[in-house]
């Protein structure tokens, strides 16, 4: 059996026979196992979790723990290799859960991010005789998770291949409508320009050949900016020197 099966399956039998011999002062029984005790319970199991993990333990990021008087609750924040730099700062929460009516604990993994648990991407509950069958049941129940999440991005991969490609045919059908804009402005003698302030609008702007753009310390008349016709496409702006378009 592995180090995290022992303790916890020792943990959880220390709990249940102070409560049937009724010692209520034992720091292991249920109604009175004071923050401090639980936070350091919690500490323990945090370490034999990063042991499990051997070279990878700076997978876990953090860890706390919850007492409702049913459950003792230690929960644990994990970032494995293949979820650093996904969007929403995706990671997988590990749930290890005592049940203190029976007698018995249990695992359970969900994939989290920055907007709550997203079980589509990945979620598994382990009961503790599945998981002593395991050397380094912390890797194994990764893996399990890093399974469902690849077939989810997998799925994710696909749909976003098949929007583009029905973006470019979109893109193919506009493109004369684009063309019929630019015959129109060069047969009036207008030029279209682009806002690229920080805060600038989507807008295009219509302005005619004889008005020319300027810089501060040329001269010439300034022409009120609401002034000049513009066409609104509702767009949105973003700068691909910094920015980047993600699944």
């Amino acid at each position: 059996m592995n180090n995290l099966c022992t303790l916890l399956n020792n943990l959880t039998t220390n709990i249940i026979s102070a409560e049937v011999k009724g010692d209520r002062c034992t720091l292991f029984s249920k109604n009175n196992i004071a923050p401090q005790k639980l936070e350091d319970l919690s500490n323990l199991i945090a370490t034999v979790v990063r042991d499990d993990l051997g070279t990878d333990s700076k997978f876990l990021i953090t860890n706390w723990s919850d007492n409702n008087g049913e459950y003792l609750d230690f929960s644990f924040a994990l970032r494995p290799d293949w979820l650093v730099g996904t969007p929403d700062d995706k990671q997988v929460k590990m749930r290890i859960s005592i049940d203190l009516g029976e007698g018995s604990w249990y695992a359970h993994m969900i994939m989290d991010c920055v907007d709550g648990e997203i079980e589509a991407w990945g979620e598994k509950e382990f009961k503790s005789a599945e998981l002593e069958e395991y050397s380094m049941p912390v890797k194994s129940m990764l893996e399990v998770i890093h399974g469902q999440y690849d077939k989810k991005l997998h799925d994710e991969n696909a749909k976003s291949d098949t929007d583009l490609a029905k973006a470019a045919q979109v893109a193919k059908k506009l493109q004369k409508h684009v063309d019929a804009i630019k015959k129109l402005c060069k047969e009036n003698n207008l030029k279209i320009y682009s806002d690229h302030s920080l805060d600038g609008t989507s807008c295009l702007y219509l302005v005619p050949d004889n008005m020319h753009c300027l810089t501060d310390d040329e001269n010439g008349e300034v022409i009120d900016l609401e002034k000049i016709p513009y066409l609104d496409f509702d767009a949105m702006g973003f700068d691909p020197n910094y920015d980047f378009f993600r699944r």
